[in-house]
């Protein structure tokens, strides 16, 4: 099971997935940002603003005050009595909403942006509850609020929005002040939600306008991707890999002395190549037509697997090559043992056959 040290489920599920992103974990930044000043692949420093910063904010940060109102309202206009239906909705479309928002902006542990994709639904219901108060021009502000947040993090090229957002709300002030008809009020709220939902459209037609490949994916023009494994900035193909690509990486694993493992064992009858980490592990799989098994998870530090794990599993025939690379993956603060362990039993007991740039390779067959 990767990401535990004990193989077991219940610790991938509480631990490493649950508790530990929340409290923090090993080998995990909460925070970071990506090569040449990019949002980076670790969501930023958690606090209250942290769903508006560089990295989050353009992911789905937008809407999110009018979001807060549209649950405020409704509760508010329902005074959550059990009789009226929208009650039971604001409980569950705004506590689900409570509870995501305060759960990321606090998370200590592992944070990818991505993550944020799990708000939009209820953001989305929630903005559109927020049309059918009286808290509607409330909500409208709120909306100009974090969306001049968000604005304040990108890259300056949606700037053009903000005099729009400005007049939008000083004509929804207008109309309401005035105490004009509810028909144009109307108009007015429509058309100023249609000024707050230019930015995000826009950040959202913009990802289909550049390839990427990457580890951790984010919507938005080229440069909001800007972590590791994304696409250059200026355009380009992204490295091959994600974290490090074929050079090894802060994950540990290097695909360019896999790949000459796997050449050797190819012309020596096959047999599975253990590594320490998925890195570049699925790459070398497909192309080579070895079987490749990373024992440490991700990073190399995730699962710790035993020796005796490792002896059995040479003496059943399901392993014959160790491939021991130079980083053994994992972060510079991680102090998880992962696949360590196992490495440097390969290396003592284990036939050297293949001394590459970035890891040596072990044959174990009759020597565990």
């Amino acid at each position: 099971m990767s990401g535990t040290s004990e193989n077991s489920i219940w610790s991938l599920i509480f631990g490493y997935n649950g508790v530990g992103r929340l409290d923090g974990q090993s080998g995990g930044p909460g925070g970071g940002a990506g090569p040449g000043g990019g949002a980076g692949p670790f969501g930023g420093s958690p606090g209250a603003l942290r769903l508006f910063n560089e990295a989050l904010g353009g992911q789905a940060g937008w809407l999110l005050g009018a979001a807060v109102v549209g649950a405020v309202g409704l509760a508010i206009a329902s005074r959550l009595r059990r009789g009226d239906a929208r009650s039971g909705w604001v409980i569950a479309v705004g506590g689900s909403f409570v509870t995501v928002a305060f759960a990321f902006s606090a998370a200590k542990g592992i944070f990818h942006p991505y993550y944020v994709s799990l708000l939009v639904p209820f953001t989305a219901a929630l903005v559109g509850a927020a049309v059918t108060t009286r808290f509607a021009p409330l909500a409208i502000a709120a909306g100009l609020v974090t969306e001049l947040l968000v604005l304040h993090h990108t890259d300056g090229s949606l700037n053009w929005i903000v005099p729009l957002l400005v007049i939008a709300i000083a004509a929804t002030a207008g109309v309401y002040a005035g105490g004009l008809g509810p028909r144009l009020r109307g108009a007015v709220v429509a058309g100023a939600f249609a000024v707050l939902l230019l930015a995000p459209a826009t950040w959202a037609a913009q990802t289909l306008g550049h390839a990427t490949s990457s580890t951790f994916p984010a919507g938005g023009p080229a440069t909001a991707a800007g972590g590791f494994g994304g696409p250059p900035v200026g355009g380009g193909a992204a490295p091959r890999g994600g974290f490090g690509g074929g050079a090894g990486g802060p994950f540990g694993g290097n695909s360019t002395s896999l790949t000459q493992a796997a050449a050797y064992v190819k012309a020596h009858g096959g047999g599975t190549i253990a590594v320490s980490s998925q890195q570049g592990a699925s790459d070398a799989s497909i192309t080579s037509g070895v079987n490749v098994a990373a024992l440490g998870g991700f990073s190399g530090r995730e699962s710790e697997v035993s020796v005796s794990w490792l002896k059995q599993a040479v003496q059943d025939g399901r392993v014959r090559y160790v491939l021991v690379d130079s980083s053994g993956g994992g972060m510079p603060n991680d102090a998880r043992v992962g696949s360590r362990s196992i490495m440097s039993y390969a290396a003592q007991v284990g036939t050297r056959v293949l001394t590459t740039s970035g890891g040596t390779l072990y044959d174990l067959q009759g020597r565990v």
